[in-house]
């Protein structure tokens, strides 16, 4: 048997195991990469709708509690959904949570008490058409009441934000009774 022990174990790798090795996680990164952007994307598209309906039932909270905005509990508490614009081409949506305190002028702009924008990769459309101007979500105890600012005013409001780059959307629904669903 001295020809079988005339060979060594080796204890490295051959290039061509090694070669292997760096096909496969190549392939495995570029099979990867478009996952991981489209799972951030969705994310973001998620992370809006969840931020947006926080910001609806906060105010609907608050209006209900009676929160106060200087030295009276409100019951009146709104939310604006303003296009925001850079250079005159629409770059996204801004939110923002407002305390209507009745000591105040009403014709005086209050200070939001929450503001956030969507990502630009967001789009919106809701139930007021079109959605280039700033939209008014009023709510007095439970009982929401929605403003267009065109003269429309509808009894239940639908909001869908859609990132068209994945091709996903969700809705979030507002019934007459202050339910708010998605």
């Amino acid at each position: 048997m001295p020809f079988f022990n005339s060979f060594k174990k080796s204890t490295g790798y051959t290039l061509i195991e090694i070669l292997i090795t760096i096909t496969i996680l190549s392939l495995v990164g570029i099979i990867s990469i478009p996952n991981l952007r489209n799972y951030s994307k969705n994310q973001d598209l998620k992370n809006s709708a969840s931020s947006l309906k926080d910001a609806l039932s906060n105010a609907q909270s608050a209006s209900i509690s009676g929160i106060k905005c200087s030295t009276k509990p409100s019951v009146q508490w709104s939310i604006k959904l303003n296009p925001t614009t850079i250079l005159g081409t629409q770059q996204g949506y801004q939110v923002r949570l407002f305390c209507l305190d009745p000591l105040v002028d009403t014709v005086s702009t209050p200070e939001p008490k929450a503001i956030f924008v969507f990502p630009s990769s967001i789009t919106m459309s809701t139930t007021c058409s079109p959605t280039t101007r700033n939209i008014d979500i009023i709510f007095t105890g439970r009982t929401p009441s929605f403003d267009c600012n065109d003269g429309n005013k509808p009894t239940t409001f639908s909001i869908t934000l859609t990132n068209a780059s994945i091709n996903k959307s969700v809705s979030i629904n507002i019934n007459s009774q202050g339910v708010i669903t998605n």
